[in-house]
């Protein structure tokens, strides 16, 4: 019996695809198992010295296709310097918005980027400083519902953000301030 190495001149269609598999980083077997090949036939083709010297040509052929692409990549450097010459023109574009705009969230996302791009962050704390004057009679029930809240195990966070300071300057009125510090 004769081997394929003697009588195969030429690679065909199939040969070709195990070599794509074989430079695609498939192993042996599974390239065998894609291409329908048995093992040992896989083994016969790659020992071969026609596989092995049209399977160098061809990842000579890719090496030399990836130097090229590489060479025609452009370089980060200059895709830097291409991005901060834009940075005025970006920021032209979210004042413009910010201040042309017809949606309202429109302008309002726009002037939040402006304000994340110069650092400037959200406060995290709102405070608040209310005074009123009410009759003695709401003043009661405002400080027994005052009381109920510090009070309760309901609503422990109640407490925790809300400070109220009650003072009677005099005996028709009640004088509270509020102190709210929300999240």
């Amino acid at each position: 019996m004769t081997s394929w190495n003697q009588t195969t001149k030429k690679l065909n269609s199939r040969h070709r695809a195990l070599m794509r598999e074989l430079v695609a980083g498939a192993t042996l077997k599974e390239a065998a198992d894609r291409l329908g090949f048995t093992t040992v036939r896989v083994s016969q083709l790659v020992n071969s010295s026609l596989f092995k010297s049209e399977m160098a040509r061809m990842q000579e052929k890719i090496d030399e296709l990836f130097v090229e692409g590489e060479a025609e990549k452009p370089s980060l450097e200059a895709v830097r310097e291409r991005l901060t010459g834009e940075t005025g023109n970006s920021l032209d574009t979210i004042v413009s918005l910010r201040d042309n705009a017809e949606s309202e969230a429109v302008r309002q996302k726009s002037a939040l980027e402006i304000l994340d791009r110069a650092g400037v962050k959200a406060p995290t704390q709102i405070e608040a400083s209310v005074s009123i004057e009410v009759d003695i009679s709401v003043a009661n029930m405002l400080e027994t519902a005052l009381k109920e809240i510090q009070e309760s195990e309901d609503s422990p966070r109640a407490s925790e953000h809300v400070t109220k300071h009650i003072t009677k300057p005099g005996a028709s009125n009640l004088v509270i301030e509020d102190s709210d510090k929300n999240e």
